[in-house]
């Protein structure tokens, strides 16, 4: 098994992320077909060529990346979220399903849209952070910022439109707006194994050669294991993952608000570590019940570096058969 932890906050999960910025060359060649026929309204090579700005929102904060075209990556701005903000992912970290809306709420939301407010307040939370993030990068990089990548946690309850809402809201355009090669959503966990250099196609940057490498079963498939330690939350997944930027399905996620670092001071410390060993342990033991055993692990949160918190996860993974092979340190991906 390997486990892939972050040490420098979020270089780890957007780094590699930021490859999306940069869209894939189509390589000539008789052994394919022409997908789409030339356009006029394409991406202009300036466009193609300026930096590719990843964000990423965690339960209580939000970072941001810059990807040069020349294959630099720079860490630029970390934003603070708001105790709204907070609250509002604690809640939709507890639920297990999608929300549905009702005709009247979409009307409401479209409502909003046109008459220039937040679709939902969820969305006027969310788009706080972001736009505080924006004007952050914007002055770091001393220019205006058109399109960007955002990676989420994955809760059900975060949905693809609010946060799409949301950055449009904040001025910006979303990369995933593209249905291919871009996913729907991007989570926070892919894009970490992405920038761990898993899941990747050898020819990344040809987007016919990558398709055929997916669909012949050339990626390898992995079960992943993302651990995410914040002061706020530990959220665990499991994800069935070939290609890094799209999933198997029967994803099964757990969320612990009541573990976050800062709940530290209310327990034992015997107490605490021990609920964490419990949490680490629940999804890989549903995994292996599945017939998916643990074969990769990938850390996040300002926290996953704790040696504390290391030694709490590998013995709790030992105790149930899951030894991992020496942690490999990605500072630099």
């Amino acid at each position: 098994m390997k486990v892939f932890p972050s040490l420098l906050l979020k270089r780890l999960a957007l780094s590699a992320l930021l490859l999306l910025c940069l869209p894939l060359h189509i390589a000539p060649g008789v052994a394919y077909e022409d997908l789409w026929p030339k356009c006029d309204t394409c991406l202009a090579d300036s466009v193609r060529e300026a930096a590719g700005v990843g964000f990423e929102l965690t339960t209580s904060y939000a970072t941001a990346s810059v990807r040069y075209y020349n294959g630099s990556t720079l860490d630029v701005a970390l934003a603070p979220a708001s105790k709204a903000y907070v609250e509002l992912l604690t809640h939709l970290s507890q639920s297990t399903v999608t929300p549905t809306r009702s005709r009247l709420q979409q009307l409401l939301r479209r409502l909003n849209k046109l008459l220039g407010r937040p679709a939902t307040t969820n969305v006027g939370i969310i788009s706080e952070l972001l736009s505080s993030l924006r004007g952050e990068v914007e002055s770091q990089l001393n220019h205006q910022l058109d399109r960007v990548v955002v990676t989420t946690p994955q809760f059900p309850a975060l949905t693809r439109e609010d946060v799409e809402d949301a950055i449009q809201y904040t001025g910006l355009r979303s990369w995933l707006e593209y249905p291919l090669p871009y996913p729907a959503m991007l989570y926070s966990s892919n894009a970490a194994f992405v920038a761990s250099g898993q899941g990747l196609c050898k020819e990344l940057d040809n987007l016919y050669a990558c398709m055929e490498e997916v669909e012949d079963g050339d990626v390898p498939r992995e079960t992943v294991f993302a651990v995410t330690f914040t002061n706020v939350m530990l959220h665990t997944t499991v994800s069935r993952i070939s290609y890094a930027f799209s999933s198997l399905g029967s994803d099964i996620r757990l969320a612990a608000p009541q573990l976050g670092l800062l709940m530290l001071p209310i327990y034992s410390q015997s107490a605490y570590w021990a609920g964490v060993r419990d949490h680490l342990q629940t999804l890989p033991q549903e995994a292996a019940r599945r017939g998916h055993p643990i074969t990769a692990v990938v850390l996040l949160g300002e926290n996953a570096a704790m040696q504390e918190f290391l030694t709490i996860l590998r013995d709790a993974l030992s105790e149930i058969g899951i030894t991992p092979e020496p942690i490999i340190y990605r500072e630099n991906a």
